[in-house]
């Protein structure tokens, strides 16, 4: 069962099992990452993907704009390079 983490500062979808009680009954719980992510966080769904667990190489759409609300600003869809990814 996977949900959206609208309580965190990160656009992505959980299956920690903590979702709100609420939210199984108003069907926000989804079957799949990828159902979540496209369901609540398309504007930000490669992050969404790669944040709750997919690979890197799913993501279909980078180098796209979306508009992150809690910032109030336009991000870009990429992914950060850190010090031990040598493919990105």
């Amino acid at each position: 069962d996977w949900y959206p983490k609208w309580k965190s500062n990160e656009n992505t979808c959980s299956n920690d099992g903590q979702y709100e009680p609420y939210m199984k009954k108003s069907k926000f719980v989804k079957g799949s990452l990828e159902e979540c992510c496209n369901a609540y966080y398309s504007w930000a769904f490669d992050d969404c993907m790669v944040l709750g667990g997919a690979d890197k190489s799913t993501a279909s759409n980078l180098d796209d704009f979306y508009v992150d609300y809690y910032s109030n600003s336009c991000k870009q869809s990429c992914f950060e390079k850190d010090a031990t990814d040598t493919k990105n």
